[in-house]
């Protein structure tokens, strides 16, 4: 798996995880793929509490 693959191809889209449980276990497993990928944590900021979107930066999407 390629975190930064995965960034370009999400560039300007919206991911969604539809489900019970096991689907949000899958959600926090690619946020934590992409977050390694990202070279600038500082651009990282959270969403209502949770570290959901990366904005102003190389990349912009929107994981819900």
């Amino acid at each position: 798996f390629s975190g930064a693959n995965m960034l370009e191809l999400i560039r300007g889209k919206r991911l969604v995880f539809v489900g019970d449980s096991i689907n949000r276990n899958q959600w926090e497993s690619m946020l934590c793929l992409l977050l390694g990928a990202v070279k600038d944590r500082s651009k990282v900021f959270e969403a209502r509490g949770h570290r959901i979107t990366k904005g102003k930066g190389k990349y912009k999407f929107i994981l819900l």
